[in-house]
Order: structure tokens, then C-alpha cells, then sequence
């Protein structure tokens, strides 16, 4: 979530890639080697739709509602963002920028790595790269130029540290590159020439393309193979001497192939879209199950009241808790009889009865603090009411809550059960539960908010019918069966209660106008056999 003094920075930044109407081609992609690990690019000259939709987002905020608001805030931003390194954004860089900026990363000694920037005027652009040795840091270094099949790499090295990477630059097909790595500043090089393979040719990034949207502004591309091999020697030297993780659970990681991730705007907030490729053959047979394990949409989100103001729910609490209680079981000899009594595990246990699904909602309280419901899934509406009897029970018992007391009412053919001690209830709070008919546990802050979900399943309103949650989901992935929301303006709002005097002052002069156009926050995900799909969308309205 964004919000306040954080929102102006991130609105200067991509206004940086609306206000550029610059040139549309980009070499940067052909001079990209296949073995760059991870490659960034940011699109300066995004489609027709994406300028627009990105300018009427903007606009949208009380500082950038014109576009001179808007090119000061650019210059403004960037401007400060280069004086720390003795540039100047609008005289240094401006004047030559072009339609795309890029970084290229390669795993390794050293982690070689580029930044790549279009130009549009070569002269400037030369200039430029020229000034990097007269500003501060330039000037400490020592400059070679070297001639590499006919482009000037420039190489500026420390002699009191022999150890530091040095600064690389050149002008390559109308590219600027600045870099750490002569090695890597070659490759690019024999990669735009035609002598080495690209990265966009491989397999894994068309693989990885092909479910990414094509119109976008931002694109981050990152390959497993090697970044993996790098993390397990990492994780095979660190164990020296410290705990020892499972060979099993290290050799997991090779199923990673690569992730992709983009953003864009679209009329009504910003999407981004990650995709996680995955080679499942490579997991074990219990990392396999979660993977494969049901991610359709949750059948709990019915029972969230429409006023709740966060969510989050999903479908795989029930090998999550299975994974925990086997690591409690092989870890302590006694963990079993105290899991058996408590009904957990054993005969009729209620851990063996879940169906997976579980929602975690807030929303208003009776107090000054929120309220919400934990909801739970099962197929034994029984063994989870054992449980949670049990629960409450040794809670009570325990004495550890001064003068906590048991009560139950009757609500709409159920029972309530709720615990109540003075510490609690003055500050809004008596924890209750229920476990329905229809399978469902609700475990609330208080019996109201029992109610209040059991009323939105039998009566409405619940959440998915609340138009801003609709509309939210709409933009992301409605079968999802992983969703975390916010409704920013109803939390906002819940903020803003709670505050008083110079607080509530600052907060309206400040913070609530560059809040006011944040509507919602949704994020869903979802497994598929061979990767994991998330989607994120900020609904701004």
C-alpha cells in the first residue's frame, strides 16, 4: 500500500515514462546476452493506451492535476535523484534520452552488471558519458580506453583499492552502457553484433513472454538456472558450522526456471502481473501436493461481510498445518499425546477434517481498535467443534487471563461460544466461535462479529457482491483461490478516527489528500501445475 509522503516519489517516477514521448526504437534487446540472469527495462515510450491511462492516473492526485504540475514534479524528482552524483537530469540526461532504459545482471564473481539507456542524439549522449569522469567520484579514478571490435569501452580503476570493481562505459548502437564489468560491456557487444545469443531468443524468456502481457511499462525478467546454482553453493557454504537444511529441501529449489513480472496501467489503477515457471518434477512428493492442491475460488469469501475493509484468504491452511504438526511430531516425543488430547490429530481429529479453505477478514470493531473473523473449512463440523471446545477450555484453565469466563448464546440455529474477562471487554474484545452446519468455523474478536458473518452469508452483504471488491478482483483473478484485499479508503478512514488535535491536522493537510485517490488493493494468486500466477492491481478512482 502507498500512501502519504511515499506517493509523491512514486508518481514522479512514472510520470518519467508518460511525459518521454520519445523515439520508439530501442537496440536494447538485441545487445541483451543470453546469460544475463536477471534484465530490467522500463518502456519511456509505451503504447498509445498505456500514455493515456497512465496520464488520467496521475492527474488524478492534487499536486499533478496539470501537466505543468506534472513536468515540474518530473524535473523536480529527477533533478534530486542526480545531484548527490554532481548531474543534472535536465541538462546532462534529458536532452539525449531515449524510449528505454535497462538493466542486465549476470550471477557470478563480482555480479557483473549493466545499465543500458536508449539515445536519441548521439553527440549529447557522448557528452554525457565524457562528464562521468569530471564529477566527483569520476575524478578519483584512473581512465583507459580500450578498442573492442570497433567500440570505445572507457575502464576507470582505484589504484588504492585493487580490489573495487571498476567503472566501465561506451556508446554501443545508439545505447549508452555503464557498467562494472569489461567482460560483461564485451559480451553486450558481441551479443548486438550477432556473435553471441540473445536473451530474448531463448526458450525461457518466450516461454516466460507468452503469459506476460505484451503492452506494459515495465517488464522484469529473472532465469533460474544459474541463479539458482549460485543460491545453493551459497547455502551449502553457510551451513558450515551453523544448522544444516535437508539435502531434499535445498535440491527443491531446482524446480525454479525463471519469473517474470510486469507492470501497466490500465483506465482505473495500475496492474502487475508475475508468473513464477516451475518444473514440479523436481519437487517432492509433499511440495508437489501443495503445488497441485485445489486453488479454485474460496468458498468462505461468502461468509465476509461486505464491510470488511481486509481480507486474506486461501485454500491451502490445510497442508500448511499438517506440514507444522509433522515437524512438532518429529521434533518432540510428546507433541503427539497433547496434539491427540486437544483433538488436533488422532481418532476423529480435526486437523485431518479441514478442507483446505480458511479467510482472514477485519473490519469495524466496537471499539476504537478493529475487529474481524478468522473463517475455517471442514468437512467435520464435529471434530472442529471438539477442538475449539478443548481450545477454549485450557485457555480458561490455564488462568493466564484473569477472570476469563465461558458464555454461549444462540444465534440463527447455532451456538456461540464466547470468552469474556474485564482486561478484554474494555477494550472492545470477547473472542467467540462457532462451527455451522454448512462446515464452517468463525472464530471472531467478539459474538458480533460471529454475527455479523454468519449474516452476511445467510443475508448479504457480503464482500464479493460489494462493488468496489468486484470491480478490484475484476481487474486481477476472480477464481483465485490465494486473495489478499484492502479497502485503502475504508482503512484510511478507520485511521483517521483514531487520531485527534495536531494528529488528525496533519493527517487532512498532508496525508488524506494523496490518499484520497487509492481506492483498493487486491492481490491474488494462484497454482497451476507448472507455475504460480499472481496478479496485483491498485484500484485508483
Amino acid at each position: 500500500m502507498i500512501a502519504g509522503p511515499a506517493l509523491v516519489p512514486l508518481a514522479v517516477v512514472l510520470l518519467a515514462v508518460f511525459w518521454f514521448i520519445l523515439k520508439p526504437s530501442s537496440n536494447i534487446e538485441k545487445m541483451t546476452p543470453e546469460t544475463a540472469d536477471v534484465f530490467v527495462t522500463a518502456y519511456l515510450d509505451p503504447s498509445l493506451d498505456q500514455k493515456m491511462n497512465l496520464a488520467n492516473l496521475v492527474h488524478k492526485f492534487p499536486k499533478l492535476q496539470n501537466d505543468q504540475q506534472v513536468s515540474k514534479s518530473i524535473s523536480d524528482g529527477l533533478n534530486q535523484a542526480f545531484v548527490n552524483a554532481g548531474l543534472s537530469f535536465d541538462i546532462d540526461i534529458k536532452p539525449w534520452l531515449g524510449s528505454r532504459i535497462a538493466f542486465a545482471l549476470q550471477t557470478g564473481t563480482n555480479v557483473p552488471a549493466a545499465v543500458l539507456v536508449d539515445s536519441r542524439d548521439d553527440g549529447k549522449a557522448k557528452a554525457f558519458l565524457n562528464r562521468i569522469r569530471k564529477i566527483e567520484e569520476g575524478k578519483g579514478k584512473t581512465w583507459s580506453d580500450t578498442t573492442y571490435q570497433g567500440v570505445t569501452i572507457s575502464i576507470g580503476t582505484t589504484s588504492a583499492d585493487t580490489t573495487a570493481q571498476p567503472d566501465v562505459y561506451a556508446y554501443l548502437d545508439r545505447t549508452v552502457v555503464i557498467g562494472n564489468s569489461e567482460s560483461l560491456v564485451k559480451e553486450l557487444v558481441d551479443t548486438d553484433q550477432g556473435k553471441k545469443p540473445r536473451l530474448v531468443d531463448s526458450s525461457g524468456y518466450k516461454s516466460m513472454s507468452s503469459v506476460l502481457p505484451s503492452d506494459r511499462l515495465l517488464l522484469l525478467y529473472v532465469s533460474g538456472k544459474r541463479l539458482i546454482g549460485q543460491l545453493k553453493d551459497q547455502l551449502q557454504k553457510t551451513q558450515a558450522g551453523g544448522t544444516p537444511i535437508a539435502t531434499d529441501q535445498i535440491n527443491q529449489l531446482d524446480a525454479f526456471t525463471g519469473l517474470g513480472f510486469t507492470i501497466s496501467a490500465r483506465s482505473d489503477g495500475l496492474a502487475g502481473d508475475l508468473e513464477l515457471k516451475i518444473d514440479s518434477s523436481k519437487l517432492n512428493a509433499a511440495s508437489r501436493a501443495a503445488l497441485t492442491a485445489s486453488s479454485g475460488r474460496n468458498r468462505l469469501l461468502s461468509w465476509v461481510p461486505a464491510r470488511a475493509y481486509g481480507l486474506f484468504a486461501a485454500t491451502g491452511l490445510k497442508q500448511s498445518l499438517q506440514t507444522g504438526a509433522d515437524q512438532a511430531l518429529a521434533s518432540s516425543p510428546d507433541a503427539k499425546q497433547t496434539f491427540d488430547q486437544m483433538g488436533l490429530t488422532g481418532t476423529n481429529g480435526a486437523l485431518a477434517h479441514l478442507t483446505g479453505d480458511m479467510a482472514l477478514e477485519v473490519s469495524p470493531g466496537s471499539a476504537a481498535a478493529p475487529g474481524g473473523t478468522l473463517l475455517v473449512g471442514t468437512d467435520s463440523a464435529g471434530s472442529l467443534q471438539n477442538f475449539l471446545d478443548k481450545l477454549g477450555t485450557t485457555l480458561v484453565d490455564s488462568g493466564s487471563v484473569a477472570d476469563l469466563k465461558v458464555q454461549t448464546q444462540a444465534y440463527k440455529g447455532t451456538t456461540i461460544t464466547s470468552l469474556t474477562a474485564p482486561s478484554l471487554t474494555d477494550q472492545g474484545y470477547a473472542p467467540a466461535y462457532t462451527v455451522t452446519g454448512a462446515g464452517v468455523a468463525i472464530i471472531g474478536s467478539s459474538p458480533e462479529q460471529v454475527q455479523a458473518a454468519i449474516d452476511a452469508n445467510q443475508a448479504g452483504p457480503a464482500l464479493p457482491s460489494a462493488a468496489k471488491y468486484k470491480t478490484a478482483v475484476g481487474r486481477a483473478d476472480q477464481d483465485a483461490g490465494t486473495v489478499l484485499y484492502v479497502d485503502i479508503s475504508e482503512a484510511a478512514r478507520t485511521v483517521r478516527g483514531a487520531l485527534s488535535g495536531d494528529q488528525l491536522s496533519s493527517y487532512d493537510r498532508d496525508v488524506a489528500p494523496n490518499v484520497q485517490p487509492l481506492s483498493a488493493f487486491i492481490l491474488t494468486s494462484k497454482n497451476q501445475s507448472d507455475r504460480v500466477s499472481e496478479k496485483v492491481f491498485l484500484l485508483i478512482q
